[in-house]
């Protein structure tokens, strides 16, 4: 750190403060000789000089004072004399002088180590960051065992933070002052919260980007989400505080970061808005997809636009006026809204900018002007499905189907797909939540007869594949059911639905031989040869939701290419080949994958 450290200002105002390091009045006392009966004969003037020098404030004096005070007694007391006087000089930023007393003949270290161990192991700590073996210094801070009293916690943070921003970890460094926000004193807390925004502020701006993805500490997100706040101006620093209330951020740090906003102001830039439902029942899905637009801006090289998100649009009217604040600000193009609800009100809506909303209207109704329609509905899959059987000659299919809205929405779209192509579905048949039963509809689906020469099963001879519609889980057991009621040969070709979207060969084993169609960022699971940073692929994963961190990522791509896109008529892109209907909306191609070992094998992946 430059200038003072943080519990510098232990040695400025009142008498408490140093009290809060260790040097209490019972321990003045008792180093002075008030507790016990002594060996050594008392020395008043020395007494006096260490309670003068404590009274005025003067470390070097202090130390000075417990360190000759420590020559004249035995061990218990002539370690904690000692160790207090190096504690004092470490907490008033005085490296040289702590240092000399590290380098005296008379140290007693074995004693220290003896009767103090968790403090002299601070000091050692403090010892090798001031010789420069910073590695060192964090093992040392991080090895020291629980229970730590309150100043002893405190400088042990203090030290570690430190050492861990010499390092150039500046992420770990603010977690150690975040930890020691609750430790020191008020007086102090503006100092340390200071420092926590230095180390978050001055991350490289791919590096912070990463973090904002990354993080899921919720203390440390909200000092980043603090942060980014204050890079993007406007009143972005109002609506952070409005939504996090109970942060300890100061007062007085707000109010200087305000100021200084406002000085930058007007901040009228081009940007994304990315204008997100705060409805708790999407919390999960909105982090996900901000996550991925995020990342998107982030690979997106440094003249990528910036994106700025306007929390807090739960309906219609939330909706309009963040969209006009965006607009106001100098967004050139919307991500939003992402509930159905808001989608549907703004029908006729025709806005000035591309916005990319995060679902579809139901029954495939259109959008008009620069509103384009993107989400994840099952009809383009199912289409997908339709289309393949087609291309490979697949002209006779059997269906299997839950009984289910997506069963139902899924069977109708390849139905009309599959039926306009040419193509004929045999027999359509759709089951229920209890597998006790599926079997028999397996045997009734694909109607198994001996085979005359060897007697296994055949199954009918009038179809050519089959479609099928299942959850994963589900398809644990269809698959196998299939297979052994004459199945084996039969291609079966699936919607993503089948897949959980992570590799877990273990369970997935029962699927092999099934085809199905999924994304290319959820396909690209296994890293290339010689990559050592994760794709995009585990990135995703972490969220929990890889397909909408895909969705995420991939309206970053429409927002910014907008204009590509209408013009060259599709994009590549994380989710699928993004084509725009003529009523505004946004149609994947997918690509397609093989179970093999339990492990989804891409075929034909599109490229983004």
């Amino acid at each position: 750190m430059t200038g003072e450290t943080i519990v510098t200002g232990l040695l400025r105002g009142r008498r408490t403060r140093l009290t809060r390091m260790g040097l209490t009045m019972a321990l003045i006392a008792t180093l002075l000789g008030a507790c016990a009966p002594q060996p050594h004969r008392p020395d008043p003037a020395l007494d006096q000089a260490i309670i003068d020098a404590e009274r005025s404030q003067d470390p070097i004096r202090l130390a000075a004072a417990l360190w000759r005070k420590a020559a004249a007694q035995p061990a218990p007391q002539s370690s904690d004399l000692q160790l207090g006087a190096i504690e004092v000089l470490i907490d008033a930023n005085k490296p040289q002088n702590a240092q000399a007393y590290l380098k005296d003949a008379q140290a007693r270290r074995a004693d220290w180590l003896r009767l103090e161990p968790r403090r002299a192991r601070i000091v050692q700590g403090y010892e090798a960051l001031q010789q420069g073996r910073t590695a060192e210094s964090i093992r040392i801070l991080q090895d020291i065992p629980a229970p730590l009293a309150p100043p002893e916690a405190a400088r042990r943070l203090e030290l570690l933070a430190q050492a861990l921003d010499a390092d150039k970890r500046p992420l770990d460094a603010a977690r150690q002052r975040i930890a020691l926000d609750t430790l020191v004193p008020q007086s102090l807390r503006q100092a340390n919260q200071e420092a926590i925004l230095r180390l978050l502020g001055g991350m490289g701006k791919a590096a912070f980007d990463k973090a904002l993805i990354d993080i899921m500490e919720p203390e440390l997100a909200d000092w980043l989400q603090l942060v980014k706040a204050d890079h993007d101006g406007g009143d972005k620093l109002a609506q952070w505080r409005q939504g996090h209330p109970g942060h300890p951020l100061l007062p007085v740090i707000l109010e200087r970061l305000q100021r200084e906003a406002a000085a930058r102001a007007p901040r009228i830039t081009p940007h994304v808005a990315l204008l997100l439902s705060q409805d708790a029942r999407l919390a999960e899905a909105a982090h996900a997809i901000s996550a991925g637009v995020m990342l998107a801006q982030m690979q997106a090289g440094e003249a990528a636009l910036p994106v700025r998100e306007y929390p807090g649009a739960t309906d219609r009217e939330a909706f309009r006026r963040n969209y006009e604040e965006a607009i106001a600000q100098g967004a050139t193009s919307v991500i939003g809204p992402l509930d159905r609800e808001t989608l549907q009100s703004l029908v006729g809506f025709r806005s000035a900018v591309p916005m990319i909303a995060l679902n579809t209207l139901e029954n495939g109704g259109g959008t008009q002007g620069n509103m384009v329609q993107f989400g994840l509905p099952p009809e383009d899959e199912a289409e997908a499905v339709a289309d393949r059987l087609i291309a490979q000659g697949s002209l006779r299919v059997l269906a299997l189907t839950p009984s289910d809205s997506l069963g139902e929405r899924t069977l109708k779209a390849f139905t009309a797909r599959y039926q306009a192509a040419g193509g004929r579905i045999v027999e359509s048949m759709r089951y229920g939540n209890q597998p006790g039963g599926w079997d028999a509809q397996a045997r009734q689906l694909l109607q198994p007869h001996p085979d005359p020469i060897d007697g296994s099963p055949r199954m009918r001879e009038d179809a050519d594949a089959l479609f099928l519609v299942a959850r994963s889980r589900d398809a644990q057991q269809w698959v196998p059911l299939l297979r052994a009621q004459g199945g084996g040969n039969l291609p079966i070709l699936a919607t993503s639905h089948v897949y959980d979207g992570a590799p877990r060969p273990a369970s997935d084993r029962d699927k092999d031989g099934l085809y199905f169609c999924d994304m290319p960022l959820i396909l690209a699971y296994a890293r290339r040869p010689g990559q050592e940073q994760p794709g995009r692929f585990e990135q995703a994963a972490l969220t929990g939701q890889p397909r909408l961190f895909a969705l995420g990522y991939d309206a970053y791509v429409l927002a910014t290419r907008f204009d590509d896109l209408r013009h060259k008529g599709a994009l590549r892109g994380q989710t699928g080949l993004l084509k725009l209907d003529a009523g505004n909306r946004i149609r994947r191609l997918p690509g397609w994958a093989l179970f093999r070992g339990g492990l989804a094998n891409p075929l034909d992946v599109i490229q983004p």
